[in-house]
């Protein structure tokens, strides 16, 4: 079994320079594999080939080989290698759907713009079966340090200890907009001991006005992470924008402009911290689910589609609800568990007591039902969720 474990890094400015380095490559050779597949693909429907063949695509070898590319050579090797990998696995799923169109729509690979595009890359442990203190991507006897390739030594803050038998498969390294490096590990840690067994099967609804109702009448209140951190926030980015203007007010590039560059950490460290803290309240609930329940039946919800209501777009994207889902799903899997996506077709509006359907506004919470008894709406789907995954049991 593989556990990521995320560590925060502290290179100093030569090695700063050699991780940028690493990075831009790798947005490089990404840029020029969707380049190469765009003219290719444009001379197979303008000028085919006999037999259906396609026109041949350059490989990431062949790329680092032409003029001007030199560079190249002092990148490491393996971040170039997954790069060409992830493009091939992209592909094949733009070219999957556009056989089958099964799913959601899958676009073509795009080219990477250097500001807007994740600064990181990834790079693999040699030989796969080394321990962790050996390997080309390896901590120190003391978990202080972090050898990489190409980089050499590099401080780290490893708050986790990790077993010196497990191994290391593969090493991510990102620099945040926040100015913050981070390093995750990709690690084997052999089986997982199962969680004792509690016979317990719940439904849970994800919600707005609430987090979670469960089937067993527990309720986990929301925690509006950006309204709480709004003011500042807002404060903030009016900030960053006066130093836009000001910048352009004085012919200045906005990389020029060490005001506005500080403003700009100021902002990104304020939504960092917004991430941290909605991903520490999703670990410990999501946790404290699986160690609780054997079995956790949950609503198959698109929050891609939900957020195209402009209304409630910034609640749901607040919320986390498919951070959480995956959450449940690994931990289930790892600790001897089970989840269970329901449809949720007709999850609310069907009556648990009566089986009646009602259609309901959204800002209806309670009801009477036929036979005059009150219903708390998200109580009721909890439980319409619970006996739909035990139907998928039996």
């Amino acid at each position: 079994m593989q556990q990521a474990f995320r560590f925060r890094l502290y290179p100093n400015q030569e090695q700063m320079n050699k991780l940028r380095q690493n990075i831009g490559g790798a947005r490089f050779m990404w840029n020029a594999l969707v380049a190469d597949e765009m003219v290719q693909y444009k001379a197979d429907q303008e000028t085919p080939l006999p037999d259906g063949k396609r026109h041949p695509r350059l490989t990431y070898t062949q790329i680092k080989k032409l003029q001007g590319n030199e560079w190249l050579a002092g990148v490491d090797s393996l971040a170039l290698a997954n790069v060409s990998q992830q493009y091939r696995t992209a592909r094949k799923h733009f070219f999957d759907w556009l056989k089958k169109h099964n799913g959601p729509r899958v676009g073509m690979p795009k080219f990477h713009k250097k500001w807007s595009a994740k600064w990181s890359y990834s790079t693999n442990n040699q030989p796969t079966n080394a321990d962790i203190h050996h390997g080309s991507v390896r901590l120190d006897e003391n978990n202080k340090h972090v050898v990489l390739p190409k980089i050499g030594s590099v401080r780290v803050k490893a708050h986790r200890q990790l077993i010196d038998n497990w191994h290391i498969s593969t090493a991510t390294i990102t620099e945040e907009k926040s100015g913050k490096w981070y390093i995750t590990l990709l690690v084997e840690i052999g089986d997982v001991a199962a969680w004792d067994k509690t016979g317990s099967i719940i439904g849970i609804d994800l919600g707005l006005s609430r987090f979670l109702t469960a089937s067993d009448g527990e309720i986990i209140e929301r925690v509006r992470f950006i309204r709480n951190g709004e003011r500042k926030l807002t404060k903030a980015q009016r900030k960053l924008s006066r130093q836009r203007e000001v910048a352009k007010k004085l012919s200045k590039s906005l990389a020029q402009s060490k005001n506005y560059q500080k403003q700009r950490i100021v902002v990104a460290r304020l939504y960092e911290k917004i991430k941290n803290q909605r991903t520490d309240f999703l670990n410990k609930v999501s946790t404290q689910l699986v160690k609780n329940h054997d079995v956790i039946g949950y609503e198959n919800l698109s929050s891609r589609n939900m957020q195209q209501n402009h209304k409630l777009a910034k609640a749901i994207a607040d919320v986390g609800w498919y951070s959480f889902v995956l959450k449940l799903q690994y931990k289930a899997n790892w600790y001897g568990k089970q989840t269970i996506g329901v449809a949720p077709a007709y999850i609310t509006q069907t009556d648990y007591e009566t089986g009646e359907v009602v259609k309901k506004p959204l800002d209806v919470r309670k009801y009477v039902n036929s036979l005059g008894h009150a219903i708390d709406r998200d109580l009721n789907a909890s439980l319409n969720i619970r006996d739909k995954a035990l139907a998928t049991l039996q």
